[in-house]
């Protein structure tokens, strides 16, 4: 058991850097663990939901949604929800998951969905962001700041540097991280590196 809960810690630790969603349930459908990003998923307007400790996809235990999923290689399925709000019945959202289930070859190892939805707003850490495209503290927090929604005369007014500064920063940031927009840079850090 001990052995599972490590290798749990290290799989929500790397996923929350990433950005995405994990849920961890039992063979029996049992949810384990979620970490920060999944916070909002199990609700009534989304595909997961949990109801006497199960963890419930699209109305079925996870265990059983997974069995009629197509077999993947080595442990592994993929899937892709498409799901319409029912609250306010105005968005289409698709979930991406990725199912890893009896990898470890015992009895009693738990399933590790990994979910990625651009409804998830992922938290953008700067050493991440330094470690992936090489940014400098303030690149990266300037890349932060316009992922958040700031305007670069805030970020200016902010830093108490001047407009021509910030506008070279960004330059600069998109640059290293191989985009030509403010917008394709927002969207490359909701989606982060490519998993899957």
């Amino acid at each position: 058991m001990d052995g599972q809960l490590g290798a749990c810690a290290a799989l929500r630790f790397l996923t929350d850097q990433l950005g995405y969603g994990v849920l961890i349930a039992s063979p029996e459908g049992e949810l384990l663990h979620s970490n920060a990003a999944t916070a909002e998923l199990p609700s009534g307007d989304s595909p997961f939901s949990v109801s006497k400790r199960l963890l419930l996809v699209q109305g079925m235990v996870c265990t059983q949604w997974v069995e009629q999923l197509p077999s993947g290689p080595h442990f592994f399925r993929c899937a892709v929800i498409k799901h319409r709000s029912t609250e306010n019945n105005k968005f289409d959202a698709d979930y991406r998951v990725a199912v890893t289930y009896g990898a470890l070859k015992r009895a009693g190892d738990p399933m590790v969905m990994c979910v990625y939805s651009t409804l998830l707003r992922r938290k953008v850490e700067p050493e991440i962001l330094r470690a992936l495209y090489g940014l400098t503290p303030a690149e990266a927090a300037m890349a932060i700041g316009v992922y958040d929604g700031h305007s670069l005369s805030d970020l200016a007014r902010d830093r108490s540097t001047s407009i021509h500064t910030v506008r070279t920063q960004l330059k600069r940031v998109m640059n290293k991280c191989q985009v030509r927009s403010q917008l394709e840079l927002c969207q490359l850090l909701t989606s982060g590196p490519g998993v899957f």
